[in-house]
């Protein structure tokens, strides 16, 4: 008899190990499922949407005096920069930047150069056509000559901004 109690242990020891080792080949095989589906984590901070005057798509810009090539939208119904190849837009007291105009905006840890020399009443200079006492004719300029171009841009940027006789205040572009 012990031969057989011997068989049957060993077959009862080898069902157990079968019935163990399908359980683990099964959660092998349906756990991986998720990862395999291309799992991404990022983080989009959703600020209110931007209003664009007329038309949608990308705003136009205007460059800011006094600045190192940074861009306004004018026609936005809330601050809205380009420079140095981002769009920058303050939202309660934080400075968020993105590729895009409209969406994909991330936090920026503190505010962009850029700002230091941006004149906080900008709206009402670029309405009155005057910055600092002198006459701003400044040039609406598609974004999209901007936006691939960063700093770069023929033909803008070292002209005074389109100001007749206008001189940098203090702000060495060189």
């Amino acid at each position: 008899m012990r031969y057989y109690e011997t068989i049957e242990n060993n077959r009862e020891g080898h069902m157990k190990k079968l019935h163990l080792l399908t359980i683990f080949l099964a959660l092998v095989i349906i756990t991986p499922i998720p990862a395999m589906a291309g799992v991404r984590v990022g983080v989009n901070i959703g600020l209110p949407p931007i209003v664009i005057g007329i038309g949608g798509g990308p705003p136009d810009l205007v460059e800011v005096p006094d600045t190192d090539q940074a861009y306004v939208a004018p026609d936005v119904n809330v601050d809205l920069f380009f420079w140095n190849g981002w769009w920058w837009r303050p939202y309660e007291g934080r400075w968020y930047r993105s590729h895009y105009y409209d969406r994909g905006w991330a936090h920026y840890n503190r505010v962009p150069r850029f700002y230091n020399h941006v004149d906080q009443g900008w709206r009402n200079n670029y309405r009155a056509h005057s910055w600092h006492g002198r006459q701003w004719n400044y040039q609406r300029i598609p974004s999209r000559q901007v936006q691939g171009h960063g700093q770069q841009r023929q033909g803008h940027g070292q002209q005074g901004h389109g100001q007749q006789g206008y001189e940098q205040q203090g702000h060495n572009r060189n």
